[in-house]
């Protein structure tokens, strides 16, 4: 009887303890730890931007270049911390990731954006890290997926840099932003010369008049509004880089988007000033009409100055069906230099280009950014002034392609 006794506690004492941990409270504490985590994943986002195409040149002979690429392949990182803290990551997988000795933020080329968001307010919010240039055109706030050809003002520079920026909306719709930005992403002495030592590169640039600056940093101003229920999107910026002691670079950009749904127009215009040639078109122009000069020895590594730039881009998008778009863009760019190294250039205006494209694409999903495929053909004219004539080239190509924004997570 006892024995029964004692088996009967032990099995009620056992029962009490098991009803005392009820699983009511363990699956509360599941239930909320899967909530923090569905959060947690709603807020953060790992997307994979990727673009390849065939390339078909047409030359003289017709199947000589043409191949496969890969013109974007990049790992994108976004999410937020909670309702004030944000943070963005993207790297290119297909360029070089080592940021290399002459590196100024110790970042690399690769890496376009490691920056976190504060949101002070409704209306202010601080970036930090490494960000894009803030430049007014329309061109410049599309996902570089869609820009099959960027103007040649953008082909010699980087446009992420290091620094600050201050984003300010005072209405709905309007937004300012002022940046504080390094200069550049190489050191001076680096920018024009890839060979030699730190010191005779320094050398070479002191010959010149050109001596580091104390305070090396790049100013954006910009300004974004939109306007009648969104048709119009008017983009604008100045910049101010000082790349050397009492020597800019000065960009003013203006940018309209015209949206008259099917058609949609958009219209940048882009001039750079520079007292040291950033682009180097007009280094490399004046170098070469050296060489064609003999007898001006010494001033082979000499580098342009005081070198404008002007960049008209147009372009018009028609979607004809919910699937089907097509587009043509046209770009007229000149550079023209009154410091010429040589005085057998015959035209200050040395450089003239003239480019366009034409294309249709495809979206298979509704969301038109999931996956693209298109057909375009690019064509563009480079002229320069006489003697050096043999710069001058002729781009005709097709490229059939895909491309795709992928997320992840």
């Amino acid at each position: 009887m006892k024995k029964i006794k004692l088996l009967s506690f032990f099995v009620l004492s056992h029962l009490l303890f098991m009803k005392s941990q009820t699983p009511v409270n363990e699956d509360k504490s599941v239930a909320e730890r899967l909530r923090i985590i569905q959060k947690k994943m709603d807020n953060f986002g790992i997307f994979v931007n990727f673009r390849t195409n065939f390339y078909i040149p047409i030359e003289k002979n017709l199947w000589k270049d043409y191949y496969f690429s890969v013109d974007q392949l990049r790992l994108e990182m976004m999410g937020n911390l909670n309702d004030k803290v944000s943070y963005r990551f993207r790297q290119r997988l297909n360029k070089s990731a080592d940021p290399g000795a002459t590196s100024t933020d110790k970042v690399s080329r690769a890496t376009d954006f490691a920056f976190i968001e504060y949101k002070i307010n409704d209306k202010v919010v601080l970036t930090a890290g490494k960000q894009a240039m803030a430049i007014g055109t329309i061109e410049s706030n599309y996902n570089a997926l869609v820009v099959y050809q960027y103007a040649d003002i953008f082909q010699n520079v980087d446009i992420f840099y290091t620094g600050v920026n201050f984003t300010y909306r005072p209405i709905k719709k309007h937004q300012f932003q002022f940046q504080v930005l390094n200069n550049s992403i190489d050191r001076l002495s680096s920018m024009y010369d890839k060979v030699g030592d730190e010191n005779t590169k320094k050398q070479k640039l002191e010959a010149q008049g050109i001596k580091e600056a104390k305070t090396p940093l790049g100013y954006t101003f910009n300004w974004s509004a939109l306007w009648e229920d969104e048709k119009i999107h008017a983009r604008s910026s100045y910049s101010l880089f000082q790349e050397a002691k009492n020597k800019y670079w000065k960009i003013l950009a203006l940018g309209a988007q015209f949206n008259f749904h099917p058609l949609i127009v958009d219209a940048d215009y882009i001039h750079g000033d520079e007292d040291i040639d950033r682009e180097q078109y007009g280094t490399v122009a004046f170098r070469k009409a050296l060489d064609k000069n003999k007898g001006l020895d010494g001033n082979s590594d000499k580098i342009a100055t005081n070198v404008l730039y002007n960049s008209y881009i147009l372009k018009l998008k028609y979607q004809f069906s919910p699937h089907w778009n097509a587009f043509i863009k046209g770009m007229y760019e000149t550079a023209y230099s009154a410091d010429c190294l040589t005085s057998n250039i015959s035209n200050k205006n040395f450089r003239k280009s003239y480019g366009y494209l034409f294309g249709v694409e495809y979206f298979p999903f509704k969301d038109i950014n999931s996956l693209r495929l298109y057909l375009l053909y690019r064509g563009q004219q480079i002229k320069y002034a006489e003697p050096i004539k043999d710069l001058n080239r002729n781009i005709n190509a097709f490229s059939l392609g895909l491309s795709y924004r992928i997320k992840m997570f």
